[in-house]
């Protein structure tokens, strides 16, 4: 059931709370993480926001999975910008510590956005593949696309260890708030 309320806007969230709960990958201790699985046990558990990362496919759609390499939380081999999604899309993501949750995919940032808007808060860690950096020119573009497509940008944070990536985005767009 998808259930869309009007969430305080990120920013005023932030100004009004001394703390608040983020889940890391999702619930990434009792599923397995960066999955549907681990989102919507962060949400159960009462988390005010799930931390993601992105990383974009062969076909230039931002999935979500931490690492570049596929092999450490996927039945895969590789890495993530060298599939495409419908290839992504059939790989196992695996949990560690979580053996009794069933198999979950790899979803895509837009799957995730229609499934929080109006019940959590998302911050994205945007991730550059240093092994090829030339593909991840232009990513942000992409993640704005999609928050701007589902209405997603007061409801989410960007982080990227990429400071002239986070430099371009405060440029361009206000009303995000970056890390």
């Amino acid at each position: 059931m998808n259930i869309t309320k009007q969430l305080t806007p990120f920013r005023d969230l932030m100004a009004q709370r001394n703390t608040l709960v983020a889940a890391h990958r999702g619930a990434m201790g009792y599923a397995p993480e960066n999955t549907f699985a681990a989102y919507n046990l962060a949400l159960d558990m009462g988390a005010d926001a799930i931390e993601l990362d992105v990383h974009l496919s062969k076909d230039d759609i931002p999935v979500i999975l931490h690492d570049s390499n596929l092999e450490h939380a996927t039945s895969g081999k590789g890495l993530v910008q060298d599939h495409t999604l419908d290839k992504l899309k059939s790989l196992y993501v695996s949990s560690r510590s979580a053996s009794s949750c069933p198999s979950e995919r790899i979803p895509t940032l837009e799957e995730v956005c229609r499934w929080a808007k109006g019940r959590i808060y998302i911050m994205v860690e945007i991730k550059n593949n240093p092994d090829n950096l030339m593909k991840c020119q232009g990513i942000e573009n992409k993640v704005l696309e999609i928050l701007h497509k589902c209405d997603m940008a007061d409801q989410t944070e960007i982080l990227s260890f990429d400071h002239g990536l986070i430099k371009r985005i405060n440029q361009s767009r206000l009303d995000i708030i970056t890390g």
